[in-house]
């Protein structure tokens, strides 16, 4: 990897452009003084003194005492995994607290107008998928045609705070070859304990084969489609879902594919409950 293209990848650990050059030449020139870093940084000293300070704080660096003190960068083969577990702890304690926090400014309340909504992008659609999942109160009937690697654990937890509010939880699961390796045995595995019943389909099987498609339908009034575009190389080039809000029209025609489907599913189909 080229130093440009590390510079940019170090600023995602929040390292400045010049923190992340003073590290990596601390890295080629192994054990030196601040005033060697100096000279062939062409950074001035009390800069790289500065620089040497954020470096020993996230662990990346050690000092040694003397007269002058010396400063060598640890081995990136320990020190970097152990900056990405010291953030990543980091950032549930801010998210823990943060969630808490804004809950409060959150009206929960549910509308009663007639409404629907558009969302582009895998990130949005899931969130959106994941919002109605955790405010069943009653049911959720969920087809998942695919699964990203990324939403799978998002899917699961949502299902769960479902579950622990008391909803009733039926998924209709396309196993099917194309996003098989999105997900692990151990998460279908999961999901297939919490529902309530969790049918496994071979997609392989169907007419429509592999469908980049998931719907949803929560306490018998929200209904959700989220579709994805295929790339020519067989992967999602986009993602966007529709969510409808009190439109019976749409929430009573799936809660009768649902219910047919599942009688089908029952009747012969493989499905584990």
């Amino acid at each position: 990897m080229e130093t440009e293209s590390i510079v940019r990848q170090l600023s995602k650990l929040d390292l400045t452009e010049a923190e992340s050059r003073v590290y990596l030449l601390l890295m080629r020139h192994g054990t030196v003084t601040a005033g060697e870093l100096a000279r062939i940084s062409a950074y001035s000293r009390p800069k790289v003194y500065e620089i040497l300070d954020k470096l020993l704080t996230l662990g990346l660096v050690e000092s040694f005492p003397g007269r002058p003190i010396r400063f060598r960068a640890f081995d990136p083969g320990v020190s970097i995994p152990a900056l990405f577990a010291f953030k990543k702890n980091e950032l549930e304690t801010l998210e823990n607290g943060l969630t808490g926090a804004l809950r409060s400014y959150y009206e929960e309340v549910p509308s009663r107008e007639n409404e629907v909504f558009i969302n582009q992008g895998l990130t949005k659609s899931y969130t959106k998928y994941c919002e109605l999942v955790r405010g069943a109160r009653k049911e959720v009937f969920t087809v998942l045609g695919w699964v990203s690697r990324k939403g799978a654990g998002r899917i699961l937890e949502a299902h769960k705070a479902a579950r622990e509010a008391g909803a009733r939880v039926e998924v209709i699961w396309f196993d099917n070859r194309s996003y098989r390796g999105q997900v692990d045995g151990s998460w279908v595995e999961e999901f297939s304990r919490l529902a309530d019943r969790f049918h496994t389909v071979q997609s392989e099987r169907t007419l429509l084969k592999n469908p980049p498609t998931n719907m949803l339908l929560v306490d018998g009034h929200s209904a959700l489609i989220m579709v994805g575009d295929y790339l020519d190389d067989g992967r999602l080039k986009d993602v966007i879902s529709v969510h409808y809000h009190n439109v019976p029209a749409i929430s009573k025609v799936m809660k009768k594919l649902f219910v047919q489907f599942s009688g089908y599913l029952s009747g012969g189909v493989e499905w584990t409950s």
